[in-house]
């Protein structure tokens, strides 16, 4: 059975990430790293959202299209100004490209989205790196805080909904009540 999963920054031809990532001697170490790291974690069936700042090259992207799994991605602050003259390369290496994306209770996003946005749901993001937000309804997923891997959504959701449990228990009865409206 496929699974999802999502992960952030992954900041690929990066001239300068030795400078913040500084356990790695070189960008293409740095590179091929993170690819090992997810491919042992992602397969072929598999979807991953990228969650932004993916690939400051075009050879990043060539990167990117190497990963196993099917690609959709959320557009990230980096992505805007490094992918002029190859714009049309992201559609062949993502399937879907996106500001945003509402998935089984959160959203994914690059940046997280303002608390009153939220609306009854949770916030999968990327963006801060090792920053990480003191409200328990956000989730990083930068490539630091997960141990450079993907993680599947799954599991962020079942944490969030752990760490929130009244917020989890409203959610529940918003929803609810939204299907009995519904239903009349």
């Amino acid at each position: 059975m496929s699974k999802v999963f999502t992960t952030s920054d992954f900041h690929f031809g990066h001239k300068a990430i030795c400078k913040y990532r500084d356990q790695f001697k070189t960008p293409d170490e740095h590179d091929e790293y993170i690819m090992e790291q997810f491919r042992k974690v992602v397969g072929k069936r598999d979807l991953t959202y990228f969650l932004g700042d993916m690939a400051f090259t075009e050879e990043g992207l060539d990167k990117i299209a190497t990963l196993p799994g099917r690609k959709r991605l959320i557009m990230g602050n980096h992505c805007f100004q490094h992918y002029k003259g190859y714009q049309d390369k992201i559609f062949e290496v993502f399937e879907e490209v996106m500001g945003s994306k509402k998935y089984k209770g959160a959203w994914l996003s690059h940046i997280p989205i303002h608390p009153e946005e939220l609306r009854s749901n949770y916030c999968i993001h990327g963006h801060g790196h090792t920053f990480e937000l003191a409200d328990t309804r956000y989730q990083s997923v930068c490539l630091e805080i997960t141990d450079y891997k993907p993680v599947e959504i799954k599991d962020v959701i079942a944490e969030l909904a752990r760490k929130n449990p009244e917020y989890e228990k409203a959610r529940i009865e918003l929803r609810e009540s939204r299907f009995q409206r519904e239903e009349m």
